[in-house]
């Protein structure tokens, strides 16, 4: 369906540095044979119309097409599947930097706080209460400190087992040998 989150990582090899981009999902822009509409449309319409490549096909065309992004590969997990990326790496350490509150959906204080897969899926949507820009804020927020907390001397060797539990809950056209090249990098 509509994707809820689109962040464009670019990997830096020379300098091994990663940067992120998160893409407004309420950001209005062609669709390429379909027509003005919101980004997070263009995967349910690449789907729906059975464009080349799919929703995925869809999606790079549009950033292509609207922000001149290429897009060599995707990674897409559904809610579910974040949950258990999250609980599967033991949970994520995150610094609130100020209390958030959308109702009965969230209500975190301040301060550092380890949050399983369900409550950093909260953390990550919750759109409420801030805007847009915080909750992309948190949503790379969660990514940096999932990566800062995992070991980098253990994650090489777990790739193949990693892979064996999120294959199921994780699409991707990353081959195991390019995610161990990344896992290296």
């Amino acid at each position: 369906g509509r994707t809820d989150v689109m962040i464009l990582v670019s990997i830096d090899r020379v300098n091994k540095v990663v940067r992120m981009l998160s893409i407004p999902r309420d950001l209005w822009v062609y669709l390429p044979g379909v027509g003005q509409n919101r980004v997070n449309t263009a995967n349910v319409f690449g789907s729906l119309y059975r464009k080349p490549g799919g929703g995925i096909g869809l999606v790079k065309e549009t950033l292509k097409h609207n922000l001149g992004l290429r897009v060599d590969r995707y990674v897409m997990v559904d809610f579910n599947g974040f949950k258990t990326v999250v609980d599967t790496l033991g949970g994520v350490d995150v610094d609130v930097p100020c209390g958030l509150s959308d109702g009965t959906y969230i209500n975190i204080p301040a301060g550092r706080l380890h949050m399983n897969g369900d409550l950093a899926l909260r953390y990550a949507r919750s759109r409420y209460s801030t805007s847009d820009f915080s909750r992309a804020a948190r949503q790379q927020q969660i990514i940096r400190s999932l990566w800062e907390q995992t070991p980098k001397s253990e994650l090489l060797f777990k790739i193949p087992q990693l892979w064996g539990t999120f294959k199921d809950v994780v699409d991707t056209d990353l081959s195991i040998s390019e995610m161990m090249a990344l896992g290296v990098l």
